[in-house]
């Protein structure tokens, strides 16, 4: 068996999500928020964010902590133990490791709009029960200097409430990510209910417009800063379900 050997700086990480934690956002505070019918407590994310949460893989140009995906698990194995809810995968992992792989002032901008609790995320990938990202129907048609998108997505985690969208469609000649804002017109957001309370949304677009600018890293190459995204993603809920194992294993 493999002992996971934590830094000092890790284990300090450790010990204050704990103590945060249990005290801030124990399961008692899911179940009220469940039974409530709600599925984001916005104050709490701030909360995180002064932490340094919602900036871990953020870098410190950005405002970030940079403490790196390591550090990431550990927030996110603790946040498993009590079933904390926030938009911490989707946001301070998937987007903000997908904005880290384009090397722009806008990407940059929109960095620091996470590490401050400014902005949440929801990846809007997946149009089936499948996860099959090279099977993306969803459309984006040129025209002009940008795009137009067209298409739906299913079950997108945190799509309800977040406040951007990272969205993959299929341009002519390969497949292209978009940042564009959640409220843009031709957005129709409908909420879900999954099993696990957590937010998620069915997203419709009909016809919605994209400028050359809202396109995440190149025209048709979208799995450069996407892949990465999507691994880092995995690796963070791998280590939220370690920590509900954990945690029901302490009850």
């Amino acid at each position: 068996m493999v002992k996971l050997v934590l830094t000092e700086d890790e284990t300090m990480l450790a010990d204050s999500a704990r103590g945060f934690l249990d005290k801030s956002a124990p399961v008692k505070a899911f179940r009220d928020l469940r039974d409530a019918g709600q599925t984001h407590d916005a104050k709490m994310w701030k909360e995180m964010a002064a932490m340094g949460w919602a900036g871990v893989l953020v870098p410190e140009s950005a405002g970030g902590v940079d403490m790196g995906h390591a550090a990431a698990g550990i927030l996110a194995q603790e946040m498993g133990k009590t079933l904390a809810v926030s938009p911490f995968l989707s946001t301070a992992v998937i987007a903000a490791t997908a904005l880290r792989h384009v090397s722009d002032a806008r990407a940059e901008a929109a960095l620091a709009k996470i590490a401050s609790g400014d902005a949440t995320y929801a990846l809007a990938v997946d149009e089936t029960s499948k996860f099959n990202p090279d099977a993306t129907a969803m459309t984006a048609t040129a025209e002009g200097n940008g795009f137009r998108l067209t298409g739906k997505k299913t079950f997108v985690v945190d799509g309800a409430l977040a406040d951007r969208l990272l969205v993959l469609a299929k341009t002519d000649n390969g497949l292209t990510l978009f940042d564009i804002p959640a409220d843009r017109a031709g957005i129709t957001r409908n909420a879900q209910n999954m099993i696990d309370a957590r937010d998620s949304a069915r997203i419709d677009f009909d016809n919605v417009e994209a400028t050359g600018d809202d396109v995440l890293g190149q025209v048709d190459d979208a799995m450069t800063v996407l892949k990465p995204a999507i691994e880092a993603g995995q690796a963070a809920l791998a280590a939220e379900m370690a920590g509900v194992a954990a945690g029901a294993f302490g009850m």
